[in-house]
């Protein structure tokens, strides 16, 4: 096995993991719309906030079981 790597025991494991990946991006995407709209950049600040609002509904899917269809 390299250094480096890991493995997730856990089917729990592997979901928060992936939780903490959507909101991380959710997040960085907000960001982004900020200072994209400081910027006065609107097209980027548009397919940010898509993303981030899809990475939000991938959120809600996960907490409501449905984990294929969010992965």
């Amino acid at each position: 096995m390299l250094k480096g790597t890991f493995h997730i025991q856990s089917k729990e494991a592997r979901e928060r993991i992936i939780n903490q990946f959507c909101k991380w991006i959710a997040i960085s995407s907000l960001i982004s719309v900020f200072i994209y709209l400081y910027l006065q950049i609107y097209i980027l600040s548009a397919v940010t906030a898509f993303v981030g609002l899809l990475f939000i509904y991938f959120l809600n899917l996960n907490k409501k079981g449905k984990f294929k269809v969010s992965r």
